[in-house]
């Protein structure tokens, strides 16, 4: 007669915790450097049109992802912190770019919100799940 008694589980032992990264104190001269590089990023975007991907919230307008699913989704309340960031800086938010749905793709293509045409080669998906970035470009 054979034993079907189960065996014992045999324990499981937890992972060692991994070495976090040591976070490394910048000497005077680099934060005296990355000062002066972000100002003069700053002063370089005054003015730059820039379009929002549907899953970042801009004050007023819906967020949608590109899916059905949020068709009736209302005004975003507040700002995304990097459009906040954005406008903060003097950009201008010229309107959102469409995408592929819930950003889960890398074609582009979205039956629900439309896929935007690829302007350099019509024929061809603009790709990426930021498919409505590089169409985009050149909105007024």
């Amino acid at each position: 007669m054979t034993d079907m008694t189960p065996a014992a589980p045999t324990p499981v032992s937890k992972p060692k915790p991994r070495p976090r990264p040591q976070v490394m104190k910048l000497t005077e001269a680099a934060a005296q450097r990355i000062t002066e590089l972000t100002r003069r990023a700053d002063s370089e975007i005054v003015g730059l049109r820039v379009g929002i991907k549907d899953s970042i919230d801009i004050a007023g307008y819906p967020t949608r992802a590109g899916s059905a699913a949020f068709a009736d989704a209302g005004g975003a309340q507040h700002h995304a912190a990097v459009v906040q960031a954005l406008l903060d800086r003097g950009c201008r938010i010229v309107g959102k770019t469409n995408m592929h749905e819930l950003a889960y793709g890398v074609t582009g293509i979205n039956r629900w919100s439309g896929t935007p045409k690829n302007p350099r080669y019509p024929d061809r998906i603009p790709g990426g799940s930021s498919s409505g970035s590089y169409p985009n470009r050149k909105l007024p």
